[in-house]
């Protein structure tokens, strides 16, 4: 039987059938190169998207224009023959390292996230980029966690948490179909760990999200984020460095950071 890393292995080009190099599948840095594509599966593009064309996705995702938004990002995506979602993984802004989900979460376009979201299969046959996009910080370190408390907007924050949970962004029908949403449940896949990890994700100058919320004078959202943060770890275990580096340790395999090519010998490989 394969292991996982076996199932997940994509073989690079152009090499001696002998020593064939393995790409296990990771989390790659964004914006998104045609190496990354490789390494995410994708077909990489003929060319990179210019600095219009990723203007141009940002300026629709900050106007809420969700199926313009769509229609563009295809369109871009199928002149440079790549795919919608791995396109959306190379349309960073240059000048901030903003992703379109801070973009849209900045101009509280909750129906521009939703589009943002519907891009990706629901398969999960891309979550590594889901995964990508949605732990994305700019150059300032920012998540979009980040963006969305300096918004001031309570429901910017409870969006952003549940796009990064894959939860309903609008109260419907409640995380996994458990009737509750992401932000009530206690119990979690993993011990909750990635996202108790996500909510106090730290920016280049050392401030979690609900310290830059109280920073701007938004008590409220800080404390939405203090009761979920308390929810998933009543016991404090946040508080303990050695109990942190576990948890980056998990973390660090969970999403796949770590790029690893190993030459085999065919014959060595189960496919």
């Amino acid at each position: 039987m394969m292991s996982s890393h076996q199932a997940q292995a994509r073989v690079l080009r152009g090499v001696k059938k002998s020593q064939t190099p393995i790409t296990e599948w990771v989390t790659p840095v964004l914006p998104l190169d045609q190496t990354g594509c490789l390494r995410l599966g994708e077909h990489p593009p003929s060319e990179l998207p210019s600095v219009d064309e990723i203007r141009s996705l940002h300026e629709l995702a900050r106007k809420g224009g969700c199926d313009e938004l769509q229609r563009t990002t295809e369109f871009i995506a199928e002149e440079s023959f790549t795919s919608a979602p791995a396109m959306l993984l190379m349309a960073i802004d240059p000048a901030t390292g903003d992703s379109l989900c801070h973009t849209a979460i900045r101009a509280q376009q909750i129906g521009a996230l939703a589009q943002l979201r519907k891009m990706f299969p629901p398969n999960g046959s891309f979550r590594l980029g889901e995964n990508a996009l949605y732990k994305h910080k700019n150059h300032a370190g920012e998540t979009m966690l980040h963006a969305a408390v300096t918004t001031g907007n309570i429901d910017m924050v409870v969006a952003a948490y549940r796009l990064f949970g894959r939860d309903d962004l609008t109260n419907g029908k409640g995380y996994a179909g458990r009737g509750q949403p992401l932000e009530e449940l206690t119990e979690h896949p993993n011990d909750g760990i990635p996202h108790l990890t996500f909510l106090l994700e730290k920016c280049s100058d050392g401030r979690d999200a609900a310290t830059v919320a109280r920073d701007n004078g938004y008590d409220n959202l800080a404390q939405w984020i203090d009761n979920v943060v308390t929810r998933l770890d009543p016991a404090g275990q946040r508080h303990d460095p050695e109990q942190w580096k576990e948890w980056e340790s998990f973390m660090r395999d969970y999403y796949q950071y770590e790029y690893r090519e190993v030459q085999v010998e065919d014959d060595a490989i189960d496919w």
